[in-house]
């Protein structure tokens, strides 16, 4: 069976990896462990037994809330449901810069929302604490960029059925239809979504949304993150987007795109360029005002021009991207010692791959070294964990710049 990230192609999987939710979150988990509903996984996914809810459900803090939506039939308390997040998705009306995702089920109704993995999650909360099996589906269209919803699928009268939370739809005509049921199904599809009278949206879209789909499992009664995000900047340049059904932020970058080789002096300008605009990106808030009002330009490009050796470039589409610099260590309590003494990714282009990419070819070059060393900000915890799981680790040595201190990380080759 496929799992993870990736299922839905390498587009898909930088997608996934920059999910709005805090890495830490269960949000960001549930992505991370969805299983690809195909011919390896069908058997798996539609036709093992279900494990009933644990009791512990009693103590989640909607249980009695919930009792409110019983109905006189499964059926009728999953549309009850499906009335109320849809009405709280109606009634939601928040610019996206100021949302707030994830969170426990019921911070998320407190708030509101109509961002579809939140309130698919309060759906289905309800549902569990009803007693009624559910679990979420992630949908993509596979033949469109940044194409992608959440709804789940609950279990009643030994089969599963489709629950939209967030438009309010239930997979019911004359029968159930389960989200397997559903793919590939265009018509059927805008059958269902098309009997929701109340329903403006654009119908093509919906059905292409069924071209592929993952499950994912979540179990209410076990102990999640629910640690709270704001919009992150890849999330912010997509709502920027025209959206035309192509990759626009490089997360399509192959072979025949990114191009990572030695640097020469012709490429002092582009180098300059992504030396100068890191810093700003990368340190604004993290060293002085004073130290930042000192960069230039200029400076850098000088400097690219003066020391062009020991680096390598990422271009994308004829520009320069980002850069990596090598040398022997310069400090003197390391022998046999290689050292990174730069990266630097303009920030569209950050989470790609390509600065792994760029220390790679670093560690190339270094391999007659039996370690390599390497100094960053302490207080640049994305930079330290991208470090990190490069296997460096910090050996304690410190030292001071612009009044910040910065720490040394040690890598064995």
């Amino acid at each position: 069976m496929r799992k993870g990230f990736d299922i839905f192609g390498k587009e898909y999987g930088v997608m996934f990896r920059n999910d709005i939710h805090h890495k830490d979150s269960v949000d960001y988990q549930i992505c991370k462990k969805m299983i690809l509903i195909n011919s390896d996984s069908e058997d798996y996914l539609y036709n093992r037994p279900i494990s009933k809810i644990d009791i512990e459900v009693t103590n989640h803090e909607l249980f009695n809330f919930a009792k409110k939506f019983r109905g006189k039939s499964d059926l009728q308390t999953i549309k009850n449901v499906l009335n109320f997040t849809r009405n709280i998705v109606r009634n939601y009306d928040v610019p996206f810069d100021n949302m707030e995702f994830g969170g426990t089920e019921k911070e998320i109704i407190d708030r509101g929302t109509d961002w579809c993995t939140d309130i698919s999650r309060v759906g289905l909360a309800l549902l569990q604490c009803l007693n009624i099996p559910c679990r979420l589906a992630i949908l993509v269209n596979g033949k469109k960029a940044y194409n992608g919803h959440t709804v789940c699928e609950a279990y009643i009268d030994d089969e599963y059925i489709l629950v939209d939370f967030t438009y309010g739809v239930l997979g019911f005509l004359s029968k159930k239809y389960s989200v397997k049921d559903l793919l590939n199904k265009p018509k059927i599809v805008n059958k269902i979504y098309s009997s929701k009278l109340d329903l403006y949206i654009d119908l093509e879209y919906i059905e292409g949304l069924y071209n592929k789909a993952a499950i994912s499992e979540y179990d209410i009664t076990k102990k999640h993150d629910f640690t709270i995000s704001k919009p992150n900047k890849y999330y912010l340049n997509m709502m920027k987007l025209s959206h035309d059904g192509f990759w626009k932020m490089g997360e399509d970058l192959g072979k025949d795109k990114l191009i990572i080789r030695k640097a020469t002096v012709e490429d002092a300008e582009g180098k300059g360029y992504v030396h100068y605009h890191s810093w700003i990106e990368t340190y604004t808030g993290l060293f002085p005002d004073e130290v930042m009002a000192r960069l230039s330009l200029e400076k850098n490009i000088q400097l690219a021009k003066d020391y062009p050796e020991n680096t390598y470039v990422a271009i994308v589409d004829n520009k320069i991207i980002g850069f990596s610099c090598y040398l022997q260590s310069r400090d003197e309590d390391l022998d046999d010692t290689g050292e990174i003494m730069a990266i630097y990714i303009l920030k569209e282009y950050q989470g790609l791959g390509i600065g792994k990419k760029l220390m790679e070819v670093c560690y190339k070059e270094l391999s007659k070294y039996s370690k390599l060393s390497l100094w960053v900000l302490g207080s640049n915890k994305k930079s330290v964990g991208f470090y990190e799981k490069q296997g460096f680790v910090a050996d304690g040595k410190t030292k001071m710049l612009h009044g910040k201190e910065v720490i040394r990380m040690i890598k064995s080759l």
